[in-house]
């Protein structure tokens, strides 16, 4: 008897947020979600990335936990994609993020990096990533997906485009959080600003601190 070891659901949460950057970023990749999220919970609460430490500033960054309740990104497009992975799996990506959030300070945000994507050069140094460098590098590295190419020049879309993620929403972050809080069954996913999800469990929004986002 075949026995299905991906027993455990991470997602990747892409977003636009509108700023300058942002509309910068999706000039030169063409593509219309600028900023990438890695998500370890099914209630939307252990959101991580590589994003703005100072509001005031974009290019002060580095590895930040996310929350979906800022005023300042309702309105915000937004993508959510499930991703199945094996119990080891998850436990790896786990101890990886902790092990990441506990030295944040030595972590920072890869400007040059960004712009090596532009130039389709990748461009890696220790301890900086941008967002979607850092959510593409941590899922390969634990044996999550398998990438077409390096995370140094892996873009929101490109991981929107991984064989291994199911789309299971597009709308706003508005409607995400009304949808987890009307936890009704939803129809398939059919682009539309709806939740694939069945149970209430699938999908949530909760918070830590404000979405930052380096795009």
């Amino acid at each position: 008897m075949m026995i299905n070891k991906k027993e455990r659901q991470v997602y990747v949460l892409l977003t636009d947020s509108g700023t300058m950057l942002a509309r910068v970023i999706k000039w030169y990749t063409k593509q219309p979600l600028s900023h990438a999220s890695l998500v370890l919970d099914q209630e939307l609460q252990e959101i991580y990335s590589f994003g703005r430490k100072n509001p005031g500033n974009p290019f002060i960054g580095g590895f930040v936990r996310e929350s979906l309740k800022s005023g300042l990104l309702l309105d915000a497009s937004c993508a959510l994609y499930r991703c199945s992975v094996s119990s080891s799996v998850y436990a790896r990506l786990q101890r990886h993020v902790e092990e990441m959030r506990r030295r944040q300070d030595e972590y920072k945000y890869s400007v040059r990096g960004l712009v090596g994507v532009a130039f389709n050069r990748a461009w890696s140094r220790e301890n900086t990533y941008f967002c979607s460098q850092f959510v593409a590098a941590v899922l390969q590295e634990n044996g999550a997906v398998r990438l077409e190419k390096p995370p140094a020049l892996t873009t929101p879309g490109d991981l929107a485009e991984l064989k291994e993620l199911a789309p299971i929403f597009r709308g706003t972050v508005r409607q995400l959080l009304e949808q987890w809080r009307e936890a009704v069954p939803q129809p398939a996913y059919s682009g539309s600003p709806r939740l694939a999800a069945r149970s209430r469990h699938e999908l949530a929004g909760a918070g830590a601190t404000a979405l930052t986002t380096a795009g």
